[in-house]
């Protein structure tokens, strides 16, 4: 019996930390989010959007959404396909997009965080900004991630974001 007991108790704590220590879905990186991260549904992100979020904010999968205080994380694996795309010519689209559909670009820049190379981006539409990231590809893939809030989080969304990135690391 007291065999059980301790085999149910040492099963428990380990899901517990588990629990506290989640990575996200993806074939490309592993990237740890922080304790208090809550995945959410689509049904859950799309209500979050419709009513704290005004700016449309489409993706393409719903699987890596998560909610951190009033903050959105979404992580999306990205695949190369026979193109070459590199960083800098990710930037140049990502800027020029952005800035046709009148986006108030903060920030765009290619960074080195252990020793990989990144481009953030960030962006302004009304008092909502979006701060993402994208690692150099590797094996023609790499991963997007975009940190959303509002201007009064911004502290705590930095925070995050360098937590993430720093984080990062390739699968293969």
């Amino acid at each position: 019996m007291k065999k059980i007991n301790f085999l149910i108790i040492a099963t428990l704590c380990c899901s517990l930390h588990s629990l506290g220590q989640s990575n996200i879905k993806s074939y490309v990186a592993d990237i740890s989010l922080p304790k208090e991260a809550n995945k959410m549904t689509k049904e859950q992100t799309l209500s979050l959007i419709n009513n704290r979020y005004k700016k449309t904010m489409m993706f393409r999968s719903y699987n890596n959404v998560y909610y951190i205080g009033n903050i959105i994380v979404y992580f999306e694996d990205m695949y190369n396909g026979d193109d070459e795309l590199t960083l800098s010519r990710h930037k140049q689209s990502t800027e020029g997009f952005n800035k046709r559909y009148g986006s108030k670009i903060i920030e765009s820049k290619i960074i080195t965080v252990n020793n990989i190379q990144f481009f953030v981006f960030e962006y302004q539409e009304g008092d909502e900004i979006n701060l993402t990231f994208t690692p150099d590809f590797k094996n023609k893939e790499t991963i997007y991630c975009e940190v959303k809030y509002k201007i009064e989080d911004e502290a705590k969304a930095q925070k995050i974001f360098n937590s993430l990135m720093s984080s990062f690391r390739y699968k293969n």
